[in-house]
């Protein structure tokens, strides 16, 4: 009886023993958890000391010099004359349009520009009768970069004779074998002259030759393709072929009574520097369709054209004696 009751208070006291050991080894896991706790919290105070610090910094450096805010505008009302009220001017900021959110949406939009061509004529105006006063041509042009390989160009030409598309073409500048395509109606690269709108020409008119033999001011301008790439050249040299084929209809130059009576253009491009203010720049054309006269006969086209160009780029503005 008594090895039962020493047996069962063992036990008991074993027990005990375990028990108080899971209850320390709980009480140490605690206060682990504890200081890490503080230790975090330690660290978030720390972060955001920081973070003060520098906003402090930021705002106690001096500001930079910037250009008067462009969102708004104050009006300052001038005095009315005697005998008259003085307007009434809207209170507080106006608005002002445009800025960041301009600028975005230009992305999405093309670059426009308009031109006008205004000109007056006295005398003989023979063999191309002009009257005195004229607005030749106003042009409208809408120009965009639709991603990196490819661009357009549209330009609406308004004159007295009514709304006509002047040229309307995609460019591809990135094609295989150094190639560049455009595709649309353009003017032909048929000399120098042919290949240049209105407004930018160093004369009021066009020479007598591109109006008696290449269409007046239209010239030869189709539709079709264009490709055009650079040749290999010594060194100094710059060499640019290009090959065209259009539907084969320019007014008294070229027309196509079937499909199949297109016209072509060559055109061969040579450019060097002489000096540094003067270069030199040579052409070779040639061009081949069906005339307006009969189906039967063939008109053949040949050009040459040179530039020479001389614009000093020193310019002497002091004078030493």
């Amino acid at each position: 009886m008594q090895r039962v009751v020493f047996a069962a208070f063992m036990g008991c006291l074993g027990s005990f023993f375990i028990s108080a050991q899971d209850t320390v080894e709980l009480l140490n896991r605690m206060k682990a958890m504890e200081d890490k706790i503080k230790s975090l919290e330690g660290q978030v105070q720390e972060l955001k000391g920081q973070q003060a610090a520098l906003t402090a910094a930021v705002t106690a450096a001096p500001a930079a010099p910037q250009a008067p805010p462009a969102q708004t505008a104050t009006v300052t009302p001038e005095p009315a004359p005697a005998g008259l009220a003085a307007p009434q001017m809207p209170s507080g900021p106006l608005p002002v349009y445009g800025g960041a959110s301009a600028a975005a949406s230009k992305v999405f939009n093309p670059d426009i520009s308009v031109i006008g061509d205004f000109l007056g004529g006295i005398g003989n105006g023979n063999p191309r009768g002009t009257p005195s006063l004229e607005m030749h041509e106003s042009e409208v042009g809408f120009q965009a970069i639709i991603d990196p390989y490819a661009r357009a160009d549209f330009f609406l030409s308004f004159g007295e004779q009514g709304v006509n598309l002047e040229e309307g073409y995609l460019t591809f500048a990135a094609l295989p074998a150094g190639l560049q395509m455009k595709v649309g109606k353009m003017r032909a690269a048929f000399g120098k002259v042919n290949t240049l709108h209105n407004h930018v020409l160093p004369w009021t008119d066009r020479p007598l030759v591109t109006q008696n033999l290449v269409g007046g001011e239209d010239g030869i301008d189709d539709a079709g393709l264009s490709f055009s790439r650079i040749l290999p050249a010594p060194k100094d040299l710059f060499l640019e072929a290009t090959a065209q084929i259009f539907r084969g209809d320019s007014d008294d130059v070229f027309h196509a009574y079937k499909r199949s009576d297109v016209s072509t253009v060559g055109h061969l491009r040579a450019y060097r520097d002489i000096t540094e203010s003067t270069n030199i720049d040579l052409g070779i054309s040639y061009s081949r369709g069906h005339s307006p006269v009969a189906e039967s006969l063939i008109n053949q086209l040949y050009g040459i054209d040179a530039t020479l160009r001389w614009k000093p780029l020193r310019r002497s503005i002091i004078t030493r004696l």
